[in-house]
């Protein structure tokens, strides 16, 4: 109905069909017309006695221009309505198909004719919805209404403010091996920017896996699980909302082998296009190796990020992000034969080029014919054919730093290293201004993997504070940094 300034009716309309119909809220539309927000159960949904959300465009006289209905197989409701400066609508209600708990903010952002540019849904596991939502002069939305997930009480007042940015945040999923638990792997994901922890959701072959975040500074979020024997193909996703509800998902598959200490392996990545030899008497015990593929499977909403860059050759390794988690290095090894020296080529112009931090040191081993190298970053790892020289000959200098486990820690950390000589050795710890706060005693002088651990105390003896710690391990020919995390 459209009445005048004394209240007298200019005319009247109704709309909806058989069924139940409501209207809630009317906005004018910026071509003198109207649209109506409500709910209705004669149109949209097939099921009975569900409603959907219900928009009607209207010209000058209230003529019917357009209809539109939204939702799922459950009740959706329709309360808000304005339209948005620059062209379109917004609609906020309730939602009992979509989202995280009972009923969930169902926000609609439509064009001028009412189709859906997006939605989204804001809640938690009880009872939330809007009964108004208005534009903001930074051309975003505030939402009013009510919440049983959130507060102090029954239903609280919930007041929501939300961006019109859909740009997803990029997820990079990764995986690391536990050092001392070989039959738990860590899944890894890094976001772009903060996430919302309520949506951060980990599958493990479609199980859930908890997570937690372990790096806020880089948006770092980690879970683990148990390798069932004896391994196989894994597959994991992670999914995750920005803050302004925008969601993204990034899926890989890889593969996980259990290594025997004597007898080693070959574990080969589930797109067979990457392999990892594990050779007899390297590893100290029997060991689940993973595998990654050159590149990660990505859902429907996930963001540009890989496992690997798109159009890299696909003869590179992966290892998981432990760079950026806690001080873990990674041993990079290929096994390189004739295609890949050429005709004239030489051991010694083999090198490992990162994909970011370009040519590592490299040591070639001519009777294993394998060329490693120590890496404190994640990404993607080639063999090239460089100059006469690149390359050392692997010699009793070898230094690998495995990281420290746990990390974060409390209490104690375990520094795990490996030294292929009888030598003298230091393992420092060092704070961010690159202060030295305790020299940790190594008393093992035979070559091998060896083990300190550290306290969380200087030199001392008092408890240092919560942050970031640099681990240094010295050796009379090279050295080997990581970091650590301590938590009060």
């Amino acid at each position: 109905m459209k009445i005048d300034a004394e209240g007298e009716s200019l005319w009247t309309q109704t709309y909806g069909g058989n069924g139940q119909d409501y209207g809630y809220s009317v906005a004018l539309s910026p071509d003198g017309g109207f649209v109506i927000t409500g709910h209705t159960s004669s149109y949209g949904t097939p099921f009975v006695d569900r409603y959907d959300l219900y928009l009607i465009g209207t010209d000058a006289n209230g003529d019917t221009l357009w209809t539109r209905t939204y939702g799922g197989p459950e009740n959706d409701y329709g309360y808000s309505v304005q339209a948005i400066p620059g062209g379109g609508y917004i609609i906020a209600g309730d939602t009992y198909s979509f989202g995280a708990g009972q009923t969930d903010i169902y926000l609609i952002k439509t064009d001028d004719m009412g189709d859906a540019v997006w939605s989204r849904t804001f809640g938690s596991s009880g009872l939330d919805g809007a009964r108004y939502v208005q534009t903001t002069s930074d051309s975003g939305f505030i939402l009013a209404g009510r919440t049983r997930s959130f507060g102090r009480g029954d239903y609280d007042v919930y007041i929501l403010k939300v961006s019109d940015d859909l740009v997803a945040p990029e997820l990079m999923v990764g995986v690391l091996q536990n050092p001392y638990m070989t039959q738990y792997l860590d899944v890894c994901m890094i976001a772009s920017e903060e996430i919302d922890p309520a949506t951060v959701e980990f599958e493990v072959n479609a199980q859930a896996v908890e997570s937690r975040l372990i790096d806020p500074e880089e948006n770092v979020w980690m879970g683990d699980f148990k390798v069932a024997p004896p391994g196989g193909v894994q597959s994991i996703e992670c999914r995750a909302s920005d803050l302004g509800g925008n969601s993204a998902g990034v899926m890989a598959d890889f593969s996980v082998s259990l290594v025997m200490a004597g007898d080693g392996g070959r574990i080969v990545s589930s797109d067979g296009r990457v392999s990892i030899t594990v050779e007899p008497g390297v590893l100290s015990r029997n060991t689940y190796v993973t595998a990654l593929p050159a590149q990660a499977r990505m859902s429907s909403t996930a963001g540009p990020i890989l496992l690997a860059p798109a159009g890299e050759p696909p003869s590179g390794y992966h290892f998981g992000p432990g760079g950026l988690l806690n001080g873990n290095t990674a041993c990079v090894e290929f096994t390189y034969g004739a295609s890949d020296l050429g005709p004239e080529g030489s051991p010694d112009q083999l090198v490992i080029v990162h994909d970011r931090v370009g040519p590592l040191d490299a040591y070639f081993d001519p009777v294993r014919q394998t060329v490693s190298a120590t890496t404190y970053e994640s990404g993607t790892f080639h063999l090239i054919l460089g100059e006469p020289g690149a390359g050392r000959l692997a010699d009793n200098g070898f230094l690998s730093l495995y990281g420290s486990y746990p990390s974060p820690f409390r209490k104690t950390t375990t520094i795990r290293y490996e030294v292929r000589s009888r030598q003298n050795l230091w393992v420092s710890i060092y704070d961010v201004l690159g202060r030295e706060i305790v020299r940790l005693p190594d008393r093992g002088a035979s070559p091998g993997v060896r083990e300190v651990v550290w306290d969380g105390r200087s030199d001392s003896g008092d408890p240092v504070s919560s942050g970031i710690y640099f681990i240094r391990v010295e050796t009379e020919h090279t050295t080997a940094t990581g970091k650590v995390t301590l938590t009060r």
